[in-house]
């Protein structure tokens, strides 16, 4: 695990890469003293989202209120291919060098920057402690599928405002992109790939039962 960093007065925490001899930080999401609502964040999982949406909910309880949104694994991996492409063109490269030699450690997705590559349970293992106690895990779509409003309700929360949803997988707007990318990307790399996938299909698995974190 890499060491987390004190709580800052603006009520994050976060994660020093320092640790893996690079520079860099994950910064895990906390609202305010009196709400107390601690949003462990994993990249490509709706987060930048309902970070925005934190500003506009209250906890009801006296008790602080911990979640976390877990990302079908396939598509999150789609995702984040998606986004490489798209913004550094280079994700080709990255799939040669690192999953048919299969270099599959989170020191080297940090090294070549790429910090949205790592397992969704990187993320969950080095939040703070106190916040993963009774964090509760969601899947994405049974988050959004009666809409964010709804999705916050579901962990005891309470928006101030109708908060709108969002699509949130291939196999709902864009099914074609999906089909490709399982024909021409993961077909190249399935045993690694497969491998990479397993921890987090786990804590997906984990997430469908509305599970805490023990």
């Amino acid at each position: 695990m890499i060491p987390v960093a004190d709580i800052h007065a603006n009520y994050n925490a976060k994660i020093i890469f320092s640790a893996l001899g690079v520079v860099g930080q994950h910064i895990y999401y906390r609202n305010s003293d009196i709400n107390r609502i601690y949003f462990l964040n994993i990249p490509k999982n709706a987060s930048e989202f309902i970070r925005n949406c934190m500003h506009f909910i209250d906890n009801p309880s006296s008790q602080p209120k911990s979640f976390c949104i877990i990302r079908d694994p396939l598509e999150r991996l789609i995702s984040i291919y998606k986004y490489m492409i798209n913004v550094e063109e280079r994700f080709d490269d990255f799939f040669d060098a690192f999953f048919k030699n299969k270099n599959l450690s989170n020191e080297n997705y940090i090294k070549v920057g790429i910090e949205h590559l790592m397992p969704q349970k990187f993320f969950i293992d080095n939040a703070p402690t106190e916040w993963k106690k009774e964090c509760q895990l969601i899947t994405m779509e049974s988050f959004f599928e009666d809409g964010a409003t709804a999705g916050f309700k579901k962990f005891g929360l309470n928006p101030r405002i109708e908060i709108p949803s969002k699509k949130i997988n291939f196999s709902e707007y864009d099914s074609g992109y999906k089909e490709w990318f399982l024909q021409e990307i993961y077909a190249k790399y399935p045993k690694y790939l497969d491998e990479y996938l397993k921890q987090d299909y786990e804590l997906y698995e984990q997430a469908k039962n509305n599970s805490g974190l023990a």
